[in-house]
């Protein structure tokens, strides 16, 4: 099953066009003590994550969430979370993730709720993503994830974010 995401996750990042809007976040978890593991294996989880992403019309910067998620002893995740990113130039834009697929990878939504400058033009969009979970067996440290959203070019975000 591992072998499946991961695949599904690679086809998700690779048929990005050329007109496509890319956004790229590699969060890194800092909490490890948020989980209310039940019984049938089935837990509830509060993650902090927070990193730097990129963006395919050169903007870059940080952003931090708070998300949910409650996973069932399948593997099977329901993610929902908010998100404050802060680029290069100090303007922000504030996004909802979530995502009902599997823990280690699966595809999501990314909306974007609210913006300064520049970012208020894309207020309202949703874009599916692609997340990849780096985990670090039996350490905390080092694990994280990979983030690809890709927003189609009929979004016109390149334009939007000019």
């Amino acid at each position: 099953m591992k072998s499946f995401n991961i695949l599904f996750f690679l086809f998700i990042i690779n048929t990005a066009e050329a007109g496509d809007y890319n956004l790229n976040w590699y969060p890194k978890e800092n909490s490890n003590n948020n989980v209310i593991e039940m019984p049938n294996n089935d837990k509830y989880t509060i993650f902090l994550p927070d990193g730097v992403w990129e963006d395919s019309l050169g903007n870059y910067g940080n952003m931090s969430c708070v998300l949910s998620a409650f996973t069932t002893a399948k593997k099977e995740i329901d993610l929902n979370g908010y998100c404050e990113a802060t680029d290069s130039e100090k303007n922000k834009f504030w996004v909802r993730l979530s995502r009902n697929s599997f823990e280690e990878a699966g595809v999501g939504r990314m909306n974007f709720l609210d913006g300064t400058n520049k970012y208020k033009n894309i207020i309202g969009i949703s874009c599916p993503y692609g997340v990849l979970w780096i985990d670090n067996k039996g350490s905390t440290r080092g694990q994280g994830s990979i983030i690809k959203v890709k927003c189609s070019d009929e979004k016109n975000i390149n334009e939007r974010l000019k």
